[in-house]
């Protein structure tokens, strides 16, 4: 062995001497020092030093006294304001840190004079230290921004150039990526490397020290590499955009590259960024970045030749068994009680296997391994690695590494029922386990006294991790299978994925409400584990210095390996001295894999393995937690959310599960926040927390206000009115919506949703407008307001009504005013004389009709009747403008003018009609000049320009109809004028009146006189807009609108359909935007255009309803003959021609409606 003299060979007892001599007092081989003098400089150090630890001491709690007096006053002000009621861990002020951290060199950590195991544990521990820096790095820095490009912030096709702008955004981070993963490949590189220059036949090393140590530690680490890549793979393959953009990227360059001058583009810039655009692709957008490194050049030296790493059986025998270990230890844990990451490291090992099999290319793997590790497909059939990219063993391994032999592997449509069915059990037995350990950790970990029960509070602290995982692994499982397999959800899968979920965030919030007792009693908990695993090696330790202290050695070899096991155990146990860190942890693990197999006995082994992993667990519970209870894959199934929370809403007493609920749909925010594609990421943040709160608002706030509403107005009704059926609680059931209403707020993002203020704000706004309504139900709804207050806690504001009232209807002024706006927002009625609003967003609907109008006349006077007209006459003047600019186009007038020439020349065999098929065609070509944004023809445009005209020839003929209403209302109290003498005549004869009262029966006189000759005279505003418009348009500059007459036909067929669709809209949706029940003002429109136009006996001349009406009896005499063929026929058939029938018959109509509504409005236009 390497350090140690064949010559003079010191006895062990004197070696271990000096070794725990160094590892206690951290002097050097050969240093002499003198015990007491080292003891005397100690206390004479600790006295110099103890007065400045005193003065820092009294400072530290002066500053911590006043830092708590001002945290009193905080927390004194947030609870005046109410603010302190808002559940939120993620957005609190302070949090614990509970992970242990030093500042201190691995070298400062191996105190030992043994330098073989001082150089192998540096190098190994340096390896393993950095694989873990750098697969949290990728993990934490890369995958949020890979699993989320591509998300904007709307759901409509990117416009040009904003791949290529994505993609430019996005290469600033991976950069830096592309520089880890060659990071990695060197890393991996030299793990390899160092284990296979080890583990080697003719090292002296291996020979003399390592034969029978498993480096166990080492290969983990290296199957963390290995996974970060294949994860990393499997996100860049998951996401179709990125290598679309990339793709789009990639042909910009090349245009950029053929013609540099035109894009202003540096022909030795684009070079550079041509050849680092190069070594991304082969980096990170290829997503092989597995499969090179495992490609790379593993070759390694014996100080005199380069030697292949699959040449090297002793390392590939030693691999061997690292792989089966790790298949045993995954078959034992996966689905077991102590599961915890199991299935995710199920990705790592899955890397080193391909490895082993890529070194052992050529050579027929063992079938029992192979068929043990596509065993682990049926306990894990795939694992969720970041966003909607998941891992599948059997295809990965598939796909990586050429496999021999056939084997047979578990297809996930054969495991998928079995895994869904036992889903629901499965969680509600987590259920009821996470609801003892809740309770648990509410009442155990509160006891004073902390030195017992250690064992079982560290246990208790796991507990919760593992149960975490278990669940975390179950849910995004069986989320994902469904994703990959397009299956259907089921209610109970839905709700039982919701429960999962819920479970997750509350594991999450016990420890955050438990953090000050954790935090205490943390220390003492690792302390007690550090001690345990001491306390189990101080026998091996005692036993092998026993061993190694009497009697004469036969055997120096095996001497030599148990005083190097004594070494390892003795550095394990001055590691143990210190604070829980991941170099200590790594390094004492590394140590112990360096305890030769048969040093120790195997059920010390397994204890102290065992030790190990709980204070790795419990060391890193603060992260463990996060990641276990981390929901950002949520993201994906977001058409979940409504479902999910209509299941909360049906579940009253379960009103507790909101709050998980919506921490579990907030972890999607921390990552949208790290995009690297959009310009800001707040805008992607914004969309999401706008996207949650909507379905909140949707399935949670509205049903809740309107079901507290129903249940206060039958309790309030039930009382008053006599005979109406009471509520039976027993037999109908009853839902107590209290607990919804007394839930604390919930923070989501940057909004609070209170859902408390959020019913209180309905009911306050219903109590009000529905009082204004109705006044003498003030008494009711004060009633309902006293009720709401007492049974859900929702205090609603006094409406003090019906002290005063609200006027109700729109004002003819203000819609005078914006009269463009109301004509396009309104459908007008001929027969009623009626403006409805067209349905919106809204939850009501406007509409004004003559009493509207004659109230705003009696608030402004009859002078808005004029300044109507004014007002209706310069908006159509802008649209005669519009109305030219369409009739004028080449397209439309050369059509109208063949149209018109074809007509007059085949009027004899048309039977003077104009022929239904040649307007249908004319629609068809006005399509194929393209259509707008919305969708909408230029025949639709000029559809809608002529039922705007229309509407506001509608609104002057109902403010005339409106003056007369309120002259006849006002000539109601006035005498008849002609039998009664006028009040100025009766004044002049009546003696001592003075010439104010003469002056003033005089004016009275002169108002009745005016208002008697408004009501008889009446105004004909329409004509006077016929007059005004008629010369001019009629002139010969503007001969091209007497075409007008020839578009009517189509322009008709494409009215009629619109309102077939507005019809069946309005039907079938009970909130359309489009549907609509009559929209007169089109007929109106044409009527007032043929009159200005003077072409009524030109449209008249086409008989176009008298071929209207016989093109659908032609189709309908041949539906009903098809209808009688058919008779005996398929059902099917017989009820799609009956159904051809049925809307045939609505098309007639339709047209019918039309016709009368035309001839109606023709009578306001017609000329001499």
């Amino acid at each position: 062995m390497s350090g140690r003299t064949e010559g003079g060979r010191r006895t062990a007892v004197e070696r271990l001497q000096q070794r725990r001599g160094t590892l206690m007092t951290g002097t050097l081989v050969g240093q002499s020092s003198d015990l007491a003098s080292a003891q005397a400089a100690i206390n004479e150090a600790e006295s110099m030093s103890s007065m400045p630890a005193e003065e820092h001491l009294e400072a530290l709690r002066s500053f911590v006294d006043e830092f708590s007096a001002d945290m009193e006053g905080v927390l004194e002000t947030v609870g005046e304001t109410g603010v302190g009621e808002v559940w939120d861990p993620v957005r609190d002020a302070i949090e614990v840190d509970l992970q242990s951290t030093e500042n201190c060199e691995m070298r400062e950590l191996l105190k030992t004079d043994n330098k073989v195991i001082y150089k192998v544990v540096t190098v190994l521990a340096v390896l393993c230290d950095e694989a873990v820096t750098l697969q949290r790095e990728v993990r934490h820095r890369f995958f949020p921004p890979l699993a989320f490009y591509g998300e904007t912030c709307k759901d409509e096709p990117l416009k040009e150039g904003e791949e290529s702008k994505f993609i430019s955004n996005f290469l600033s981070a991976m950069q830096p990526l592309s520089q880890v993963i060659k990071r990695i490949n060197y890393v991996v590189q030299a793990i390899v490397g160092q284990l296979s220059s080890l583990f080697a036949a003719k090292q002296r090393l291996y020979i003399q020290t390592f034969r029978g140590a498993h480096f166990l530690t080492v290969f983990k680490r290296l199957e963390e590499l290995l996974g970060i890549l294949i994860s990393f793979d499997a996100l860049v393959q998951s996401s179709p955009a990125l290598q679309q953009h990339w793709e789009e990227y990639k042909r910009m360059l090349k245009s950029c590259e053929l013609e540099p001058q035109l894009f202003g583009v540096d022909e030795e810039q684009l070079a550079t960024l041509q050849l680092a655009t190069h070594g991304l692709e082969v980096d990170v957008f290829e997503g092989s970045a597995f499969r090179n490194c495992i490609a790379q050049d593993f070759t390694w030296t014996d100080g005199q030749n380069m030697i292949e790493t699959r040449m090297n059986k002793v390392f590939l025998e030693e691999m061997l068994f690292v792989i089966k270990n790790r298949i045993d230890y995954l078959a034992t844990h996966i689905g077991a009680p102590s599961e915890s990451d199991q299935p995710e490291q199920l990705i790592g090992f899955a890397g080193l296997f391909a490895l082993f099999l890529n070194f052992n290319r050529g050579k027929e793997p063992d079938k029992k391994i192979l068929k043990a590790v596509f065993g682990l497909q049926r306990k894990v059939p795939l694992v969720h690695v970041y966003g909607r990219a998941v891992f599948n063993l059997a295809e990965f391994l598939s796909s990586a590494v050429p496999l021999p032999v056939k084997v047979e592997i578990p297809s996930l449509q054969a495991i998928f029922p079995a895994l869904v069915a036992q889903f629901q059990a499965e969680i509600s037995s987590r259920y009821n386990q996470i609801a003892s350990w809740m309770t648990r950790m509410e009442s155990d970990l509160k006891t004073d006294n902390i030195a017992e029960k250690l064992r079982q509070r560290c246990n208790l602290l796991v507990s919760g991790v593992l149960l975490a995982w278990q669940v975390s692994n179950l849910t995004r499982t069986v989320l994902f299978m469904h994703y990959q397999l397009g299956a259907p959800y089921k209610q109970s899968t839905v709700r039982a994925v919701s429960l999962g979920i819920e479970l997750l965030k509350a594991v999450k919030f016990t420890y955050y409400r438990c953090s000050t007792t954790v935090s205490e009693q943390f220390p003492h908990v690792l302390r007690h584990l550090q001690s345990s695993i001491d306390s189990e090696l101080a026998p091996l330790r005692s036993t092998l210095e026993q061993s190694l202290g009497g009697g004469k050695r036969s055997n120096w070899r095996k001497d030599d390996l148990k005083l190097d096991a004594l070494s390892e155990i003795t550095l394990i146990s001055h590691l143990l001295q210190g604070s829980a860190t991941p170099s200590r942890r790594s390094t004492m693990n590394l140590l112990w894999d360096m305890v030769i197999d048969g040093s120790v006995p195997d059920n010390a082994q397994n204890e102290i393995r065992f030790l190990f992993r709980r204070l790795d667990l419990v060391s890193e519970l603060q992260r463990n937690v996060d990641i276990a209870t981390h929901c950002s894959f949520l993201f994906s199934f977001m058409d979940l959310l409504p479902t999910m929370l209509k299941d909360i809403l049906n579940q009253p007493p379960e009103a507790h599960r909101l709050h998980y609920l919506l921490s579990a749909v907030r972890d999607p925010l921390t990552d949208l926040g790290m995009v690297m594609h959009m310009d800001t990421r707040q805008e992607l943040q914004v969309n999401y927390e706008a996207q949650v709160l909507e379905a909140v608002e949707e399935n949670i706030v509205q049903p809740l206000c309107q079901e507290i509403e129903k249940d206060l107005r039958l309790q309030i009704h039930t009382s008053q009115i006599a005979g109406m059926a009471q509520h039976n609680p027993v037999k109908e059931g009853v839902k107590d919506w209290s607990h919804l209403t007394k839930m604390r707020p919930i923070r989501f993002g940057s909004r609070t949703v209170d859902l408390r203020s959020r019913v209180a704000h309905y009911l306050d706004t219903i109590f009000y407008n529905l009082t204004t309504v109705a006044l003498h139900d003030w008494k009711t709804y004060g009633e309902m307001r006293k009720l709401a207050e007492e049974k859900y806690a929702v205090v609603l504001t006094d409406s003090h009504l019906p002290t005063g009232t609200l006027e109700q209807g729109l004002d003819v002024l203000e819609v005078m005013r914006h009269i463009h706006v109301f004509v396009s927002r309104f459908s007008y009625s001929l027969n009623t004389q009626v403006f409805v609003e067209k349905p919106r967003d809204n939850k009501y609907i406007n509409s004004i009709g003559i009493p509207q109008v004659a109230n705003s006349i009696r608030t402004h006077g009859m002078g808005i009747m004029n300044t109507t007209v004014n007002y209706t006459y310069q908006y159509l003047a802008r649209k005669f403008q519009i109305f030219s600019q369409f009739l004028y186009d080449d397209h439309i007038k050369s059509r109208l003018i063949k149209d018109i020439r074809h007509f007059q020349n085949n009027r004899e065999q048309l039977n003077n009609q104009y022929p239904f098929d040649r307007a249908e065609k004319f629609n068809r070509d006005i399509r194929k000049l393209g259509l707008t944004e919305d969708g909408s023809t230029f025949l639709d445009k000029f559809r809608e320009l002529i039922t705007e005209i229309g509407n506001a020839l509608g609104f002057v003929r109902m403010i005339r109809a409106g003056g007369l209403n309120f002259c006849s209302n006002a000539v109601k109290i006035v005498p008849d004028v002609r039998k009664e003498p006028k009040f100025k005549e009766n004044t002049q004869g009546e003696a001592g009146l003075s010439e104010e009262t003469k002056q003033a029966a005089q004016n009275v006189d002169t108002v009745v006189e005016d208002i008697m000759q408004k009501f008889a005279e009446g105004t004909d505003f329409l004509q006077l807009l016929v007059d005004v418009f008629g010369e001019t348009l009629r002139s010969e500059a503007q001969s091209h609108l007497q075409n007008f007459f020839m578009i009517l036909p189509p322009l008709t067929i494409n009215f009629v359909d619109h309102m077939m669709s507005s019809k069946d809209k309005l039907i079938k949706s009970k909130r359309s935007v489009a549907g609509t029940f009559t929209d007169d003002g089109f007929a109106i429109g044409i009527a007032y255009v043929l009159g200005v136009l003077q072409s009524q006996h030109k449209f008249e001349s086409l008989h176009w309803f008298d071929s209207v009406s016989a093109k659908i009896a032609g189709e309908k005499a041949r539906l009903d003959s098809q209808k009688a063929e058919r008779r005996r026929g398929n059902d099917e058939e017989i009820q799609t021609v009956q159904m051809s029938i049925s809307r045939l018959a609505s098309r007639q109509m339709e047209f019918d409606l039309l016709y009368y509504s035309l001839s109606g409005a023709n009578v306001f236009f017609k000329t001499d």
